[in-house]
């Protein structure tokens, strides 16, 4: 639609006043009436806006005399392109027109969309034109004097040519004109006309040994040329081959095609012909076979370079201008050479060299070099690997002041200073580069410390979700040294007055009995206390509901150190510190203890002998009551803990004496108490005893004894003489005198270590570990971030690190989601990776603690992954772009072009209101239906691994009746920051709604991607799983299905909405398993339009057509009747790996899998998923797929999905 001005009447003072608009400008002025009056009259201020000076404003009293025209005076400048005239209004009416001083401008933004076998052109009006004519021609000089064919259009916005010949390329530019003239063209827009396809693939070099290993190279900046068949003079079409061997060819005529390649000054020609059709095409891979074929050994050097960690030697931050990459220089013995640059993932080739050898490579980058010298000629295709020595400098701790103090919650407006602490082994020189984010904006700097400034955003805070404060989170990101992005870790930390419920936390009291150690049950009724570490007084307390879950009112970093206190009646109370935060959705487990009746009769004394071996002594005397000897019965509790097997503690206990502080190498630990019958406590003095066995059978006179501050809960030394020992009684019996009550220890002291659990890309965040024999896991959310801060552990000895299955952690799992009696302890669950850690790093200067960096791989376990070929190995799976990236990345122009074509909101709120959902995530909708409202909270641990706060929304469309549906998911780092709304990291929103897209009067309805930042603007894309930034909309549709998209396509890419699987979720304590409100979105998705296989796995869950039949009925263990001969196969590797993203597919026998025979036509996912490892092509689902095989590996009774997946395809898995 043509824009116009508008018309407007400030003041109406006049009887009747008229403008008129005559057919010289298609305008209507902006017109108001100043309050005051002139002597004579009104005064009237016109106001129009023209992209041209000197427009000509004239008034006439009389319409019917055409000679009465004359000028008015003025007109003045004034802002955004606005004229404006004063005129003073005499007579009783005035007539006005406006006259152009010249041609318009050339219109702007003329773009062309080539859909349905037409260009579609759109444009931005100029203000001053009175007409437009649209020429089409054969060349990019295109215009009035060249052109063959033109059309004159009134005033709009859009014109449709049609009528060319198909498979053409075609030039068009457009023109506007009035009275005074044509003014020039716009810039010429290009498009192949007719029906066309979009080509795209992934081009490489590909080489493979006589055993089957293959060894790919990216072909970047390879060009890709389509010519005719049949018709060499056909202009080729052409494509460049990115840094990742990625090329799209668009608009791509349907026919048949030769393939060619241009390649490192070589040509090369596809074997097979290619087929373009409507849906396009893909080459993927587009094997660059150059040179000598086949290669042979002599005369093909193949290679690979990286850091010492396996990481690609690359750094590209866009944000300073930087990107390095490595080289390498070939030397022969002859004294020629070559200079190489390895691909993204460090592997390169050079073939048809001469076989002059020894043959040294010289790997340079930055400060960095490493040498490889080849001897003679190699008897196989095999590369030659090699890695710089030098450890990459990381950031281990970085620390926040305001105002000179150390803070864990920032205040708004003041500078805020960081400090690095920086693990840099090898002392290479610091370059140190951080980019700090808040509220959508980046901060830079260069300094080694740097000072920032988080200035609170317009508008009210707390408003929640979707406004622009919302985010409550300032995160700084440093770089050490530009030598690998791996190494870029986030440091976050609260801004309090934006936080949104900033006191907030909550955690399960449990009880865990050493004499069943498989279970967990409710610790209700528990008291919970949070202090702050040495205090005298509370933060906050609360009193554990019936399934044991509490909340409690305090943040859970900000007032850190905490101590945290769990007590029940009759049992051990849980006590410990946490200096840094609380864990999140932690259980926190209570013992329950032996009761003992004793006299204190003031002969004998009272010895109580433990069923573990342990003994208490409580001489005549040595107990007393408020610091008077007792006599009287002695109500005892006691608890053993043998601290080499399961225990409930986490497993960082620490003795801090003094200024002092170090590690405890525990072996036994005995609690107890004593009380009178009706209440009061009871106390000893050293004369008393307590004798402590030791786990296994130790003989080490040098243990010490410990004791558990109970203000601090950290542990101070206890025992005989100034070395605080304990007396060995006995093999594995130590003695260690009292004076007081609680929890006490033998061990030995060991220096502090922080332990740094980190994983390569074989892994996804988050995921729980065990540490040692504590069934307290820690979650590793991230490069140095865990659910305790920091974890410190004893050096010098070896701990047991266990990676759950990442199918079932973090998070409550449960066997059968629709019974919580199936809860699965975390300490219960499958583990993928096992190993026994020794920490080594060298002493720190106290108080400093030396990291120890400890990378999981799933490669311990599944040693098949280390000898995988070439980019599919672990170690190149650590490339950024490995995951999420099909069917081609995206560039910033085409969520940009998709957006607008969507007429996507600006904001979440926004999208919210454009939908009928509330403004802020869970609040109530009374007066809307409840099966067309929904809300729940869970990890998607199959997918993506985030915590998720989801909402659905039905609504009856007023256009046609029928059901509009939108979904909207925020992900957060936990599900306890979702329940508190704290820190979100992006909202993904989709909707199936009739609505008409920019430019088209005709509403459609299909499924549209929208991605909006944790301040709650649109943005172009995410971060989804650590491997860097995807673009919209190309990201969705990995595993949304559909078509891949470029600026200009369709935005009806056909993607479809997935389907909510209870078993592949875990849960918040607080919600467990939301069964109506996820059968209430399942029902949703069956309103959407979904495949055929997606209404089927959803009406078989619920055993109905209509889930919300039987909300709580959910079957898993659901076969679609496609997998019937199979269900093995369906179980135990295609639903737990592929369905979650294949099932979205549609049913052509390409990528669907709704049967067991599209699963054959597709050759079972056997080479992607087997051979190259780009399947699955999710990271954690990819992780799970691989996780199951490490997991039998090591011996647990679960599907092996790799050789299920072999079986299937009658070839096992390499």
């Amino acid at each position: 639609m043509h824009r116009k001005n508008r018309s407007r009447l400030r003041h109406a003072k006049l009887g009747a006043l008229l403008v008129l608009i005559a057919g010289i400008l298609p305008l209507s002025a902006q017109l108001g009436v100043r309050p005051e009056s002139a002597a004579s009259g009104d005064i009237v201020i016109l106001e129009w806006n023209a992209s041209t000076g000197g427009t000509t404003l004239k008034w006439n009293d009389d319409l019917s005399n055409p000679a009465g025209w004359q000028n008015a005076p003025g007109p003045t400048p004034g802002d955004n392109g606005q004229w404006e005239a004063q005129f003073t209004v005499t007579p009783p009416k005035s007539f006005f027109r406006l006259e152009p001083a010249g041609p318009p401008v050339a219109p702007p933004n003329l773009r062309m969309i080539v859909r349905d076998g037409v260009f579609r052109l759109e444009w931005d009006s100029t203000p001053d034109a009175a007409e437009y004519t649209v020429y089409v021609g054969p060349d990019p000089g295109v215009g009035p004097g060249n052109h063959l064919a033109s059309f004159t259009l009134p005033l709009t916005n859009c014109f449709e040519v049609v009528g060319l010949a198909a498979g053409q390329k075609y030039f068009v530019t457009i023109v506007g004109s009035n009275a005074a003239g044509t003014g020039p063209p716009a810039p010429p827009v290009e498009g192949v006309f007719g029906p066309v396809g979009v080509v795209s693939g992934r081009a490489v070099q590909t080489f493979t040994s006589s055993v089957g290993d293959s060894f790919d190279v990216i072909g970047e900046g390879a060009v890709v040329s389509l010519r005719k068949r049949n018709d060499p003079v056909a202009i080729p079409f052409e494509g460049i081959a990115d840094d990742r061997g990625n090329f799209r060819i668009p608009e791509v005529p349907v026919g048949i095609y030769d393939v060619s390649y241009l390649f490192n000054g070589r040509v090369g020609f596809s074997p097979a012909q290619l087929d373009v059709g409507p849906e396009g095409a893909v080459l993927s891979p587009l094997v660059l076979a150059t040179g000598q074929q086949p290669p042979q050994p002599a005369t093909t050097l193949l290679g690979a370079v990286c850091h010492s960690n396996g990481t690609p030697a690359r750094v590209d931050l866009p944000e300073f201008g930087i990107s390095e990459r490595v080289e390498v220089q070939v030397s022969f013995a002859g004294g020629t050479g070559a200079v190489v640059h390895p691909d993204r993932h460090g592997a390169f080739a050079l073939t048809d060299i001469q076989p002059d050898y020894p043959i040294t490579l010289t790997a340079t980058f930055k400060q960095l070099e490493a040498v490889a010298v080849i001897q003679q000629p190699p008897g196989d295709l095999d590369p030659v690997r090699f890695h710089f020595v030098e450890r990459i400098p990381r950031p281990h701790r970085i620390r926040a002041y305001q105002n000179g103090q150390e803070v864990r919650c920032i205040a708004p407006g003041i500078p805020v200073t960081y400090v690095a602490e920086v693990d840099n082994p090898d002392g290479l020189a610091e370059d140190p580069h951080w980019i700090a984010e808040f509220n959508g904006q980046k901060q830079l700097s260069t300094d080694p410390s740097p000072t920032f400034v988080f200035d609170q955003p317009p508008g009210p805070p707390g408003q929640g979700l979707g406004d622009a404060q919302d985010s409550g989170t300032a995160r700084v990101r440093l770089l050490p040294t530009c030598l690998s992005l791996l190494d870029l870790p986030s440091f976050d930390l609260p801004v309090e007055p934006l936080l949104w419920n900033p006191n907030c936390w909550s955690g399960v009291a449990c009880v865990w009995d050493p004499a069943q150690p498989e279970d967990l049950v409710s610790a209700d009724p528990a008291t919970i206390t949070v202090t702050r570490t040495g205090a005298s007084s509370p933060l906050n307390s609360a009193t554990s509901q019936p399934n044991g879950y509490f909340e409690v009112f305090t943040h859970p970093s900000t007032k850190a150190p905490y101590t945290v206190r769990v007590d029940k009646p009759g049992h051990m109370p849980f006590l410990w510190p946490f200096e840094f935060q609380l864990p999140l959705e932690a259980d926190f487990c209570v013992v329950p203890a032996q009761t003992y009746n004793a006299d204190q009769d003031g002969v004998g004394g009272i010895t109580i002998n433990h069923p573990s071996g342990a003994v208490l002594r409580l001489p005549n005397g040595s107990v007393l009551d408020g610091g008077s000897p007792y006599a009287g019965t002695v109500i005892i509790e006691m608890v053993y803990l043998a601290m080499k097997s399961r225990h409930p503690m986490p497993p960082n206990a620490e003795v801090r004496d003094g200024g002092s502080r170090a590690g405890i190498s525990a072996e036994g630990a005995v609690w107890f108490s004593l009380r009178k019958p009706l209440g009061g406590v009871l106390t000893t003095t050293p004369a008393a005893t307590l004798t402590i066995p030791t786990t296994t059978a130790v003989s080490d006179p040098t243990l010490s004894g410990y004791h558990q501050d109970e203000t601090t809960a950290y542990f101070e030394r206890w025992g005989y003489g100034l070395g605080k020992f304990a007396n060995m009684v006995g093999t594995g019996l130590y003695e260690i005198p009292l004076g007081t009550e609680g929890l006490f220890m033998i061990g030995e002291d060991k220096i502090l270590n922080e332990l740094i659990i980190e994983a390569d890309r074989s892994l996804n965040y988050p995921f729980d570990v065990l540490i040692d024999f504590s069934i307290f896991p820690v979650t590793i959310h991230g490069f140095c971030q865990n659910s305790l801060g920091h974890l410190y552990v004893p050096r010098d000895i070896g701990h047991l690190v266990r990676v759950l299955d990442l199918r079932l952690a973090p998070g409550r799992r449960f066997t059968d989601p629709t019974n919580p009696a199936t809860l699965i302890p975390p300490f219960t669950k499958e583990y993928v990776y096992i190993k026994s850690v020794l920490p080594l790093a060298g002493p720190a200067v106290p108080p400093a603690i030396a990291p120890h960096w400890h990378q999981v791989s799933l490669a311990q376990n599944a040693p098949e992954l280390k000898t995988l070929p070439s980019d599919t190995t672990v170690t190149a799976i650590t490339a950024f772009d490995h995951f999420l990236s099909k069917p081609a990345l995206n560039i910033p122009v085409d969520p940009s072009d998709y957006y607008q074509q969507i007429q996507a909101p600006g904001t979440l709120a926004e999208w919210r209101a454009l939908n009928g959902l509330p403004a802020r995530f869970g609040a109530p909708m009374p007066s809307v239906p409840a099966s067309d409202y929904a809300t729940a909270y869970y990890y998607n641990l199959g997918d993506l691994g985030f915590a998720r706060a989801q909402t659905m929304r039905i609504r009856t469309s007023s256009f046609d009746g029928l059901p509009d549906v939108a979904f909207a998911v925020t992900n957060y780092k936990t599900l306890e920051d979702a329940r508190c709304g704290r820190g979100a990291v992006a909202t993904v929103a989709m909707d199936y709604a009739a609505r008409a897209d920019k430019g088209k009067f005709k509403k459609t309805r299909y499924t549209r991607f929208y991605v909006y930042g944790s301040n709650g603007n649109l943005i172009d894309g995410a971060n989804l799983d650590g491997g860097g930034l995807k673009f919209v909309p190309n990201l969705c549709v990995v595993c949304h299905g559909g078509n891949g998209f470029q600026a200009g396509d369709s935005p009806d890419l056909g993607s479809r909405f997935l389907p909510f699987d209870l078993e592949s979720y875990s849960f918040h304590p607080k919600f467990g398993v939301q069964q109506n409100e996820l059968a209430k979105m399942n029902a949703g998705v069956l309103k959407t339009d979904p495949t055929v296989a997606v209404q089927d796995v959803i009406e078989g869950w619920y055993g109905a057509p209509d889930p919300l039949t039987n909300p709580l009925n959910f079957m898993q263990s659901y076969i679609p009747s496609g997998w019937s001969s199979n269900p093995t196969v369906y179980s135990d590797m295609f639903k737990g790996a592929c369905r979650v993203c294949h099932i979205s597919r549609e049913s052509t026998g390409i990528a669907q899998f709704y049967t067991l025979a599209d699963f054959a036509l597709f050759g079972y996912g056997h080479y992607n998923a087997c051979t190259s490892l780009n399947m699955p092509h999710a990271q954690r689902t990819w992780s799970v797929f691989w996780g199951s095989r490490a997991a039998a590996n090591l011996g647990f009774l679960i599907p092996d999905m790799p050789a299920n997946l072999g079986t299937a395809a009658g070839s096992p898995c390499k």
